[in-house]
């Protein structure tokens, strides 16, 4: 697929100016597709991990399920899903802000950096500051 230069360039400034909190605003609602307010934990992880690679150990623990029935177990029922168990295998956003600023703040060190490399290339850091 082609892109419109004057579109990519709206989209690189656009991600240069964000805040953490923007950053983490922009991920979970690009990751809720449905726009219920509640993103799965499987999505995230599989996000995650193609940020970070396999080095997620600890936030992937942090973000699994602590109540009974894992994932697989209720996606393989049949049925609907109950309430308990949407929550079970989803978080909504606050909870993904406190594990991204407060408990893991270098999971998301990549896409700053990576917002960092556009910052110097674009106009060079002094403006930025």
């Amino acid at each position: 697929h082609a892109m419109i230069f004057c579109v990519f360039l709206d989209a690189v400034c656009t991600y240069s100016l964000f805040t953490s909190d923007d950053m983490i605003r922009f991920i979970f609602f690009t990751l809720d597709k449905n726009k219920q307010g509640r993103i799965y934990r499987s999505q995230l992880l599989h996000f995650i991990e193609s940020l970070n690679g396999k080095k997620f150990l600890a936030f992937q623990q942090a973000i699994q399920p602590n109540e009974a029935g894992s994932d697989r177990e209720i996606s393989s029922r049949k049925g609907p899903l109950t309430i308990e168990e949407i929550r079970t295998l989803t978080i909504d956003y606050a909870t993904l802000r406190k594990l991204c600023v407060h408990d893991y703040p270098t999971i998301l060190e990549p896409a700053i950096r990576f917002q960092n490399t556009l910052r110097r290339r674009l106009i060079g850091e002094k403006w930025w500051q």
